[in-house]
């Protein structure tokens, strides 16, 4: 009798554990939602739509970065305007809102980068997003020098003929506009950068 009940005992723990088992929610561990992938459909569908439900600010347009203070670093934006036009070769074009805005780059911010003249953007965090913003502006940084041959010099230098300078900023400024970016600003700092060329 004792082994009986004993028994019965048994197959009744095992037969609620299984049916409490498959009551469980898919994505959980340990009663938490696992978070999804981090792909780039990811931040471009679902993440992007939750922080816009979440009252995120949505702007489109190009960056240029001020990182003189590297724990802090802050994104520039030159605000933009995608315009449908069917009488344009390419059905659109880029309007510039000529308006101008800074926003600190949150520490845990979501971003995309596109390395080189890649069309596929890389998913980085703040810190590498930084290191890829220098290292793809790098190359602006210096002009020809009029005092030596083949040399360079810093583009702030006083001894640089002003037409090189003029030369070296415009390209700067047009490699800089020749990307785009959505960003999301949540509570005053970027959260999310997605990056792509048109």
């Amino acid at each position: 009798m004792k082994n009986k009940s004993l028994t019965l005992c048994l197959v009744c723990i095992l037969v609620f554990s299984c049916l409490f088992y498959g009551c469980r929610e898919e994505n959980q561990s340990g009663g938490t939602i696992d978070e999804p992938a981090i792909t780039v459909d990811y931040l471009t569908g679902e993440y992007a739509d939750q922080l816009l439900r979440d009252g995120a600010e949505h702007v489109f347009g190009s960056i240029s970065m001020d990182l003189s203070d590297p724990a802090n670093p802050v994104l520039n934006v030159t605000a933009k305007e995608y315009v449908e036009d069917s009488s344009r070769a390419a059905g659109y074009y880029i309007a510039d809102r000529n308006l101008t805005l800074s926003y600190p780059l949150a520490e845990e911010a979501r971003t995309t980068f596109l390395v080189g003249r890649t069309s596929i953007p890389k998913i980085m965090t703040t810190e590498e997003f930084c290191k890829a913003y220098t290292a793809d502006t790098s190359g602006f940084a210096t002009v020809p020098s009029a005092n030596s041959a083949g040399g360079t010099v810093a583009a702030n230098a006083t001894n640089v003929d002003d037409e090189a300078l003029q030369t070296a900023e415009s390209d700067l400024e047009t490699h800089l506009q020749s990307k785009y970016y959505d960003i999301y600003v949540m509570n005053g700092q970027v959260e999310l950068i997605l990056a792509y060329y048109l």
